[in-house]
């Protein structure tokens, strides 16, 4: 999986796996070559800090770490296990995440410091892909089934509004909360599913979506992975970064596809 940081200018990468392949990334958009591995492991999820100074990711198989983006000290533990950050609150004391414990996914928010925990979301499905919208007033995220892509306002949680589905999956906000993109299976003409990004448009004010979503064909080897979303958008929802799986070229950083001038490419409407 991949996340670009606050300030649009650095990208950092999740991978799995051991040895010089494996770990936890970081790339310099600017430069596009200065790559930096953050540390080592089998890393299948990361995120940044609100700041951009940390990442905080899983690995697997033990607990939640996190650690300096410039890799100037050694991580430090996060506490809890069996779930997945995904997001932070927007005082930055806990983090957002799903919980895995239970027999559903449930949307926790676990307090950094203490690690105390408490439930956000409990639905009579799992949940997966939970992500808070830059101003911090909409929570959206996905039945893990793919039937759902919802929004519900923050914090009170109340206000449940069905955005997109199904076979939707993965929301990520852009355009300071006015605008969902979503990973979403649509048929094409002879009726096989094809992999889109979906894109609608959103007003913060009313908490409902605006217009039809315009699909954005994706690579046929794009795949979504885990209850963590596998691409990610800037937040002015003019670049777009995604993993594509059995990349014929290597090292790492180039199987790692960004897309330049996304709104130009697609041609949706500007605010």
């Amino acid at each position: 999986m991949v996340r670009i940081s606050p300030t649009g200018d650095r990208l950092a990468v999740a991978a799995p796996g051991t040895g010089a392949t494996g770990g936890a990334f970081t790339l310099d958009l600017r430069r596009q070559n200065a790559v930096r591995r953050v540390v080592a492991g089998d890393i299948p999820g990361l995120l940044w800090s609100p700041d951009g100074r940390e990442l905080v990711f899983r690995v697997q198989g033990r607990s939640i770490l996190r650690v300096p983006a410039d890799a100037s000290a050694e991580p430090t533990s996060v506490r809890g296990a069996n779930w997945w950050p995904t997001d932070f609150t927007p005082e930055g004391r806990e983090l957002i995440g799903i919980d895995q414990s239970g027999n559903i996914n449930q949307i926790v928010a676990r307090d950094i410091a203490s690690g105390e925990q408490r439930v956000l979301v409990e639905e009579p499905a799992s949940l997966s892909w939970s992500v808070l919208s830059p101003d911090g007033r909409w929570l959206a995220y996905a039945l893990s089934d793919g039937s759902e892509v919802v929004v519900r306002a923050w914090p009170t949680l109340d206000h449940r509004t069905v955005v997109a589905g199904p076979r939707a999956s993965e929301p990520a906000w852009a355009r300071g909360g006015r605008e969902l993109f979503y990973h979403q299976l649509v048929p094409d003409a002879s009726g096989e599913l094809v992999p889109t990004l979906a894109v609608r448009s959103f007003d913060p004010n009313t908490g409902q979506p605006v217009g039809n979503p315009m699909h954005i064909p994706m690579p046929r080897n794009y795949r979504s992975m885990g209850p963590v979303r596998s691409y990610d958008v800037t937040t002015d929802g003019e670049r777009i970064a995604a993993v594509l799986f059995g990349a014929e070229v290597r090292p790492l950083p180039r199987q790692i596809e960004l897309v330049l001038n996304w709104a130009s490419t697609m041609g949706r409407p500007r605010d």
